[in-house]
């Protein structure tokens, strides 16, 4: 919330704000001091900000995704947790090696040094989406990033966090990835998950593609699923229908920019670059598209 939407004087993060809904002043319930930016050899500007946010089915909690390294007087990058049920919100211990760089950074020359938790330099910020599971044991998600920062683009099988989809524990806790499945280095920039199935949505191309970048991999063999993709929430492989291709597809254009789980399916916001207009296998769906849940 910029700061200039609260009264003069306000106490309130500049970044991230708690509105009396009433009022439309700060109430005070989130004072987390934001602040820093990624630092790193060949990255591009990174202004600190805070780019999206996904609050627990329990309304108990919330990830906030961002560019910033100091929140609450924590160390974070790239996402942290909030507990709601404190007053002030506070910050959970909930982080992990693979994005915050505590247990150092993995290189082609030290692969064994930490994780190779940076991206490219013009792609420092690149979780762009999370979503919870439905009882909110497990957190979704969707990364931008292309490779990982200083390893060759032919390097594979692909490590690391970016563009790709992964799940977490939600354990108030360091925790590590249960799955990843990438892209082949196309990013993904929305995702929602429901009993059945983690939705990720973006622009790419293919799925469980560690061996492949820009390419189809072939060992192991990538699948074509392109502009979204269903994972199995367990296994994070790829769903697929009868004739053994992915079970949802979408045009790809820039990429699905938000999906929103209701009781009647799957709602999916997206552009229409490139003439890009068909989803779920239906044309003429720009925009806006809807994946009903079978009757």
């Amino acid at each position: 919330m910029p700061a200039t939407s609260l009264r003069a004087g306000s106490s309130a993060d500049p970044y991230l704000a708690s509105l009396d809904p009433a009022t439309g002043q700060d109430d005070g319930f989130i004072k987390l001091n934001i602040s820093g930016n990624y630092q790193y050899p060949g990255v591009s500007s990174n202004p600190t900000r805070v780019y999206n946010q996904a609050v627990s089915h329990g309304g108990t909690l919330d990830l906030v995704m961002g560019d910033f390294t100091s929140v609450g007087g924590l160390p974070r990058q790239q996402i942290f947790m909030l507990d709601l049920t404190t007053n002030p919100a506070s910050v959970t211990a909930w982080t992990s090696p693979q994005w915050d760089g505590s247990q150092g950074e993995a290189t082609p020359q030290d692969p064994n040094n930490g994780y190779p938790y940076q991206c490219v330099g013009n792609e420092s910020f690149y979780i762009r989406a999370a979503s919870w599971s439905p009882d909110d044991s497990t957190v979704y998600i969707g990364t931008t990033g292309y490779h990982p920062n200083g390893w060759p683009t032919g390097s594979y099988p692909r490590t690391g966090l970016c563009d790709a989809a992964a799940a977490f524990p939600a354990t108030q806790a360091q925790v590590l990835s249960e799955w990843i499945n990438y892209t082949g280095c196309d990013s993904l920039y929305a995702t929602a998950a429901d009993s059945g199935a983690a939705y990720f949505g973006g622009h790419e191309r293919w799925s469980q593609n560690p061996s492949g970048c820009d390419f189809l991999g072939q060992n192991p063999l990538g699948i074509v699923a392109p502009g979204m993709e269903g994972l199995d929430p367990a296994t994070g492989s790829l769903l697929l229908n009868s004739e053994g291709t992915a079970l949802y597809t979408r045009a790809r254009g820039l990429g699905a920019d938000d999906m929103l789980i209701t009781s009647a399916g799957l709602w999916i916001a997206s552009d229409n670059s490139q003439g890009s207009q068909t989803c779920g296998g239906v044309f003429g769906l720009a925009g806006l598209c809807f994946l009903p849940y079978p009757k």
